[in-house]
Order: C-alpha cells, then sequence, then structure tokens
C-alpha cells in the first residue's frame, strides 16, 4: 500500500499585530572629555534594553558634532540627535558668571564648583537640565542620564513611571 500523504501544514494564526514599541527618549550632555563615558552610557543601555526602540539626545558642544555624527553607525539599534546650547550659550555663560560673583553662594557646591570657571566647557554643560524644553521642545518626555551612569536594567518600567502632572522626576538611587 502506498504511504497516507502528508497532513498540511497549518497557516501560522494571524491575530492583531504587536503594538508598535515604544520609544524611549534619552537625553545626556557631554563635553569634549567624555567621548569614552558616553560610548559606555550607550552600549550599557542597548545591552540591558535589547529590541527598545531607544533615541538618544545628545547635547555637546558644536566641536564635538563631526566626531559623535558617527555614534549611529557603531549602534544601529539606536537613533541619535545631537544638540548644542549654542542658541543659549551667552545666557547660561552670564548666570554663571553672575552666580560666581556672589560671595555667598549658598548650594553652589564645594571648592571643585569654585574653581570652575563660566567659559569650562563641562560647567556650562551641567546646566543643560535648566534648558530642555528650549533644546527639544517637541519632546515630552526625556530620560535624563549623566555620562556617567551605567545602565544595568529594562527602563521601560522607568519611562512608563506616571509624574501625576509633574513637570520633573528624579530617582532616588541606583539601586534596585
Amino acid at each position: 500500500p502506498a504511504p497516507a500523504p502528508a497532513a498540511p501544514v497549518p497557516a501560522a494564526q494571524s491575530g492583531p499585530p504587536p503594538p508598535p514599541a515604544e520609544r524611549i527618549h534619552i537625553g545626556v550632555s557631554t563635553d569634549d572629555k567624555q567621548d569614552a563615558a558616553l560610548v559606555a552610557l550607550i552600549n550599557s543601555t542597548l545591552t540591558h534594553n535589547p529590541g527598545a526602540d531607544i533615541a538618544f539626545h545628545v547635547l555637546a558642544p558644536q566641536q564635538a558634532h563631526g566626531r559623535l555624527s558617527h555614534l549611529d553607525e557603531l549602534f544601529p539599534a539606536a537613533t541619535f540627535t545631537l544638540a548644542t546650547l549654542a542658541p543659549s550659550e551667552a545666557k547660561i555663560r552670564s548666570r554663571l558668571r553672575a552666580l560666581r560673583g556672589r560671595e555667598a553662594c549658598d548650594g553652589c557646591g564645594g571648592s571643585e564648583d569654585a574653581d570652575r570657571s563660566p567659559d569650562d566647557e563641562s560647567e556650562y554643560q551641567r546646566w543643560a537640565v535648566a534648558y530642555l524644553p528650549i533644546l527639544f521642545p517637541r519632546q515630552r518626555r526625556l530620560l535624563w542620564l549623566h555620562t556617567d551612569a551605567l545602565v544595568q536594567a529594562d527602563l521601560t518600567p522607568l519611562w512608563r513611571t506616571p509624574l501625576a502632572g509633574k513637570p520633573v522626576a528624579a530617582g532616588e538611587g541606583c539601586s534596585r
């Protein structure tokens, strides 16, 4: 007798398509001296968030943009936007000079801060967070990370944390 024909392979079940990946927007400020730290931050973020749709918004001095424009080649799993403080630079430097001119500065930091010049690139880059609404006006939400951070977990829960109408929130620490 002839063998029985093979049973047809069932067609794949078609259901609703999966929801589109939620894009996580990460902001970071860097200066000319922090390339390795920035690469480490990006690498740790992508390593611990495989398959996530991540957009990095990198704030850097104009002279660093040529070097940083290759980040998308190093990390094709993410998208990158480069920005500069140039439109607000004069205002920021002026305010820093005014702060340095005060004899008593509550909460300005220790002697390390006192030694910094308003013309020091890293000093004025630290103030970038105050200008985020101006620098990224279309962003409704942005996770702001420092270049010395290493991401060690999925950022989705942090991204989805309700802000209850508040314009900003901060994490208490880096441990779970």
